[in-house]
């Protein structure tokens, strides 16, 4: 229904299932995420930043590429985008994302147009980046996907810096 609350795709958690506490200093004011709800259905707040990073990197284009399956009358494209975008971000709290990825999945379904709809997707996605950026600082998440990793892990990793440096360096 286009008519409901952008957060009316939010996955809700049962009772038994909410974290014991949430941290106290969540950030209140990042339009377009909800971090509580985020945390209450992924509980690991190290694990919510690197998935919101993420999706920064997985669907920061999908309006461009939505608006290229339309004008290639490639509708099951367009349909199969929106609906991955709509189900992606309903699951990281991000209802603004989800309402309008929603929105544009039905009007592909019903053949109807979808740029002044695009827009406001496009632009809720501006919106939320802006929060993701301010809540999962990119350098963060990074440092804690270092600090995850094992020391063979590091070590393979710092071979293979190395080896492309030495690459790049005969060029």
């Amino acid at each position: 229904d286009l008519g409901a609350r952008p957060d009316a795709t939010m996955p809700q958690a049962s009772p038994a299932d909410l974290p014991t506490a949430l941290p106290e200093d969540l950030p209140e004011d990042l339009p377009g995420l909800d971090v509580k709800q985020g945390l209450r259905v992924w509980r690991k707040e190290a694990m919510y930043r690197k998935l919101l990073r993420k999706f920064v990197y997985d669907y920061g284009d999908t309006p461009a590429a939505l608006a290229t399956a339309i004008a290639r009358n490639d509708t099951e494209k367009a349909r199969s985008l929106a609906h991955k975008l709509k189900g992606t971000a309903a699951n990281l709290a991000l209802p603004d994302i989800a309402h309008y990825a929603a929105e544009v999945e039905q009007r592909v379904k019903a053949d109807a147009p979808i740029a002044d709809v695009l827009d406001k997707l496009e632009q809720a996605l501006v919106v939320a980046r802006r929060s993701i950026d301010h809540y999962a600082p990119l350098q963060e998440t990074v440092a804690g996907m270092a600090e995850s990793l094992g020391p063979a892990q590091l070590a393979l990793i710092r071979a293979h810096l190395v080896s492309l440096l030495l690459a790049l360096d005969e060029d």
